[in-house]
């Protein structure tokens, strides 16, 4: 692993994920061709949205669907829209983590931990039903410290199986390289 020494100054990244998922009741992550993939379909069995608790197992086939980080950096969390294609049920948008160094090179699964959630909501707006799009907040109030290698993997949880279509914006905060 190489290490850049870092200034006072910043850049951030903003990182897109869009897809829709029809799952149950459980977190819905991308399929092994990764986050690009427009239908999330992939059910994980867990329904929790504690964050720093609830933890998802992924084999390592999966460790390639997400972002990986390419420096130490502060995840500051996301921000996302969401809408509900059938009925007027929320839905939640998450990101999972895990460090590097616990899945290279690993043949077997891994526990992701769950780091940002966000609930759809019409809070302030036009309407008062989910089957509108609605906005889903997952900023953080203390960013997550990020070691180069980490993993963030973004899934969607729903209330039912009702069919969803999300977009979310994940921000990294990264120290600027000093010559």
């Amino acid at each position: 692993m190489k290490f850049i020494n870092h200034s006072s100054k910043y850049s951030y990244q903003y990182i897109s994920f869009t897809g829709n998922s029809d799952i149950a009741t459980n977190w819905a992550y991308p399929q092994q061709s990764g986050s690009n993939t427009a239908n999330w379909n992939q059910d994980s069995g867990e329904s929790g949205t504690t964050v720093g608790s609830t933890t998802i197992t992924l084999a390592r086939s999966f460790s390639t669907v997400g972002f990986t980080a390419p420096y130490v950096c502060d995840l500051m969390g996301f921000w996302g829209t969401m809408r509900n294609h059938n009925n007027s049920n929320q839905g939640h948008l998450g990101l999972f983590h895990v460090t590097g160094s616990d899945i290279w090179g690993k043949t077997g699964t891994t526990a992701y931990t769950l780091i940002a959630e966000g609930s759809q909501s019409f809070v302030g707006g036009a309407g008062s039903n989910y089957t509108g799009g609605c906005f889903v907040d997952g900023f953080l109030t203390t960013p997550f410290a990020l070691s180069q290698g980490d993993v963030i993997v973004p899934m969607v949880l729903e209330a039912t199986t009702d069919k969803v279509h999300y977009q979310m914006t994940m921000v990294i905060k990264t120290p600027m390289p000093t010559p």
